[in-house]
């Protein structure tokens, strides 16, 4: 059975990652009860000091992948330095120190640290993703299952990919949905506009539902934990055919 888990509509670039809690909880719960514990702060500006912080957690810690500031406040989204082979060495250097820290701390043997990729950051489309959980052994050796992806593909589009977001998404959970290393997909769907409201349930946009449901039958991993949002929650799952 998939454990179902629910999000707030959006979370602003300099927050940290969502809290996604158990369906049906309507308050906050222990860091026990989440889906993973969110970690503030911009991976690419201090891996070390990131490192160091999500290896603190006795479970799973979530993190962005991180970007670089644009030059200009003019600038919409990060700086192109952010897909640089800089920003890919911050990136070696947070997953090797934190390796090294989960793998040296008896107190978190279970400890796993988790990326959400989204448009604007290193980790924001299928061949940055695919490539972050090649290179999991490279961190880790034998330990590699530490490192985990939550995919989330309607988070993954940038504004121009608005329009064909169904054929995004589609390709997004086909070549990662039943992956070694992804350990949980948000589901939503997506109405077009010029803010971060864009996203919406999954029985609400312009992606067909019975797409959505495909995916999820056939392009995903049978015990794949499920983020929805946390608005109508019964009315998604019936549409998921997972009531």
């Amino acid at each position: 059975m998939r454990a179902i888990y629910t999000m707030p509509a959006s979370v602003g670039r300099n927050l940290p990652p969502p809290s996604f809690m158990p369906a049906g909880v309507e308050s906050a719960v222990t860091a026990d009860g989440l889906f993973a514990v969110p970690v503030p702060g911009n991976l690419l500006e201090a891996p070390a000091d990131l490192a160091r912080l999500a290896a603190k957690e006795h479970g799973r810690s979530l993190l962005w992948s991180g970007w670089f500031e644009a030059d200009s406040d003019l600038d919409a989204l990060p700086s192109p330095v952010t897909w640089s082979p800089r920003a890919w060495s911050c990136l070696d250097e947070f997953c090797t120190g934190a390796a090294a820290h989960v793998l040296e701390s008896a107190a978190a043997p279970n400890s796993q640290v988790c990326l959400l990729p989204r448009a604007g950051d290193l980790l924001s489309d299928l061949p940055s993703c695919q490539r972050f959980l090649q290179r999991r052994s490279h961190w880790a050796g034998a330990s590699a299952d530490r490192f985990e992806l939550l995919l989330d593909p309607v988070g993954m589009l940038t504004m121009e990919m608005h329009p064909y977001a169904a054929e995004h998404v589609e390709r997004i959970v086909l070549g990662l949905g039943a992956a070694a290393g992804v350990s949980g997909i948000v589901l939503s769907n997506i109405l077009p506009g010029e803010s971060a409201a864009f996203r919406q349930p999954v029985h609400r946009g312009v992606i067909p539902i019975q797409l959505l449901r495909s995916l999820l039958a056939e392009g995903c991993d049978p015990s794949l934990p499920i983020m929805l949002m946390n608005e109508d929650v019964a009315t998604q799952l019936e549409a998921l055919g997972l009531s």
